[in-house]
């Protein structure tokens, strides 16, 4: 069962400031294969071309994060996580407060640290209980 790294909102939103978001850019990019490794499927087809459309075209970013967005409202109801879909929430506050952006690397950072936490309880639940 694939466990991805935890990561700190903050840490990545200061980070992409600090780079003019040339680390959000690599973020989004371990994003679409923490996806697909925890889901254990090809849920987002080949994130390299869509990490390059979206340094030359804008709008596949937001795609991107539309399609992470649904990959997690799919995937944290098996994990036990809540997750509602936040997509529209983050257009309407990037078009009107230019911050949606952040918003969305927040939601999707916390949606992960949960489902590797939830993870890794349950290896050390299986772990525990094969010592006896």
């Amino acid at each position: 069962m694939y466990i991805g790294k935890k990561q700190s909102p903050i840490m990545v939103i200061v980070l992409s400031i600090v780079t003019c978001g040339i680390y959000n850019i690599y973020w989004l990019y371990t994003v679409m294969n923490d996806i697909n490794e925890a889901s254990g499927k090809k849920v987002i087809e080949n994130p390299t071309m869509y990490l390059v459309l979206s340094i030359f075209c804008f709008p596949f970013y937001w795609m991107i994060l539309y399609k992470v967005d649904k990959a997690l409202a799919e995937l944290c109801p098996s994990e036990g996580v809540t997750y509602k879909e936040n997509f529209m929430l983050w257009i309407l506050l990037a078009l009107l407060a230019g911050i949606g952006t952040f918003f969305a690397m927040f939601n999707i950072i916390d949606a992960f640290n949960a489902i590797w936490e939830k993870r890794e309880a349950n290896n050390n639940t299986i772990d525990t209980n094969a010592q006896y």
